[in-house]
């Protein structure tokens, strides 16, 4: 059969098939990258300054630092527990401010 193919569409190609050991046999070995993890630093710094209620910025901010410290040392396994420790009190802390602005300004509009 012939292969039509489409404007735009890469062309098919075909490669020469040859048997193990014979010359011209290539093996080729795809790894996937590894995927560091995120430390949130810049998150845990902003929770930090603007939304520490029950010190949940600093402890944040403190896994944070540990993520990344293992990320440069290449513990990658540790990296993403610290990681999730700092994802997860980002998340508390954001939800608890959020929360208290609600609050604060539904009072305010609703003593007048």
């Amino acid at each position: 059969e012939e292969a039509t193919s489409q404007p735009g569409a890469s062309a098919p190609f075909a490669l020469p098939l040859a048997k193990p050991g014979s010359p011209g046999y290539t093996v080729v070995t795809i790894v996937n990258p590894v995927e560091h993890p995120r430390d949130y630093v810049v998150w845990s710094i902003f929770s930090f300054f603007y939304g520490n209620t029950f010190c949940l910025g600093l402890a944040a901010l403190i896994f944070s630092i540990k993520a990344r410290d293992m990320k440069v040392t290449g513990d990658l396994q540790r990296a993403r527990g610290y990681s999730k420790w700092a994802l997860g009190l980002n998340v508390a802390a954001l939800i608890i401010i959020s929360k208290t602005i609600d609050t604060a300004i539904k009072k305010c509009f609703i003593a007048r």
